[in-house]
């Protein structure tokens, strides 16, 4: 049975599944928060912070055989460390799965597993997740959320569109979307990735707003992009209605400011007017 396990950014347990939990003698539930050096011993906890580390800087899978002990049992596994990112491709934490090289299956089968886990988090992603490959950079995938939100039935329908079919001509700045995203690909192969908004369109033909992240993937000979997509339509929305009720506000202030120019000047006249009468009233 396989053990699966999160930790966070400074390698702080989020959470564990039973068979993880029961392997160490503690409760599912209060994993959460705990560190390796609340588990191992501190050798076997510093050895285990440090894998994570290069892990999360390296943003690559690893295979690692570890030993570890637990109440005096010794355990020899195979881990599989991947890292965690956000939506904008920044890492933030670990996901693990191991399973003990005595019981288990052997590096092929594990190595099956850990394709399983990328293919449960790419098929359960909130976000529309999508790969293109050269040398027309047309569509070869796409997840679920990927055909919710352009309104595919199909990942086959999705994939036969075509991406010039999911932009409008032009885009927000007024350049064409077939030159733009040319350059926003060979930025990405250049740099590893690239984060930028795009407005996109539905099969149906409305249009929305999004961010997307292009990311480069070199699986062996071959390089391929995955493109994260995220509809931000309503945030663009809020903003606007923001901007709108900051410029009502800015107008309001402007004409308070006015208004209380217009008193100062009005007081000022009156005080003028009445040591003009004052005066007049003296030399009478």
């Amino acid at each position: 049975m396989k053990k699966v396990f999160q930790k966070d950014i400074n390698s702080i347990y989020v959470w564990g599944n039973k068979e993880y939990a029961k392997d160490h003698n503690i409760k599912s539930e209060d994993i959460a928060g705990k560190t390796d050096f609340e588990l191992y011993s501190d050798e076997q906890a510093e050895k285990f912070r440090q894998d994570d580390k290069r892990i999360m800087k390296l943003g690559k899978l690893e295979d690692i055989e570890e030993e570890y002990s637990v109440d005096g049992k010794t355990h020899v596994v195979y881990t599989t460390k991947i890292p965690i990112r956000k939506k904008n491709g920044k890492i933030i934490g670990i996901l693990g799965i191991f399973w003990d090289s005595a019981e288990e299956r052997n590096k092929e089968q594990k190595i099956q597993e850990s394709e399983e886990a990328h293919r449960l988090l790419y098929e359960t992603s909130s976000d529309a997740i999508m790969t293109l490959e050269p040398p027309e950079w047309s569509f070869t995938s796409g997840n679920p959320a990927t055909l919710k939100m352009f309104g595919a039935k199909t990942e086959e329908e999705f994939v036969a569109i075509g991406p010039q079919n999911v932009s409008p001509e032009k885009q927000s700045d007024g350049r064409l979307s077939s030159v733009k995203a040319k350059a926003m690909i060979e930025k990405a192969l250049q740099d590893g990735s690239n984060l930028f908004e795009w407005t996109h369109k539905k099969i149906n033909g409305s249009v929305f707003e999004a961010t997307v992240l292009l990311t480069k993937v070199e699986a062996g000979s071959k390089t391929f992009l995955q493109a994260t997509v995220r509809d931000i339509s309503m945030q663009k929305k809020d903003e606007a209605k923001i901007n709108k009720n900051l410029k009502k506000l800015e107008k309001f202030n402007e004409l308070m400011t006015g208004r209380e120019l217009k008193m100062v000047e009005l007081k000022k006249e009156i005080v003028e007017l009445k040591a003009k009468l004052d005066k007049q009233s003296d030399e009478n």
